[in-house]
């Protein structure tokens, strides 16, 4: 049961980013296009403005979206670091404290001929 709601939890979120995305683009467009017939009447300027405003909407809403789909693969590389974080460190902890007591010794010895390594290498 709880596998469903995650999946439906994950199609929500997706539905919601986008719709978030459709938005973004879809209103910077509307409004660069609303303002050029606004100018293209007010000022007698012609219709050719209409097409150059549909372009500069599309460029600024594509920018919009293009900033939006950064932050949030930026957010979730954050979430995934402190989750692995977290994960990796508990998993270490239980690793040594599985060691059997020769295992110890060993990665002890091991260890130990790493550190006189480096100690000739500074030599």
């Amino acid at each position: 049961m709880k596998k469903r709601n995650r999946h439906s939890l994950d199609i929500g979120k997706g539905l919601a980013l986008l719709t978030q995305l459709a938005i973004s683009i879809i209103v910077p467009m509307l409004l660069f296009v609303f303002g050029a017939r606004y100018l293209a009447k007010k000022f007698t300027i012609g219709e050719w403005i209409i097409p150059v405003a549909i372009v500069l909407g599309l460029a600024v809403g594509m920018m919009s979206a293009w900033n939006m789909i950064q932050a949030m693969i930026k957010q979730q590389e954050r979430q995934m670091a402190k989750k692995t974080k977290g994960s990796h460190e508990t998993t270490l902890k239980e690793a040594k404290e599985r060691l059997s007591p020769g295992d110890k010794k060993f990665t002890k010895n091991i260890q130990n001929s790493d550190k006189n390594e480096e100690s000739e290498e500074e030599d």
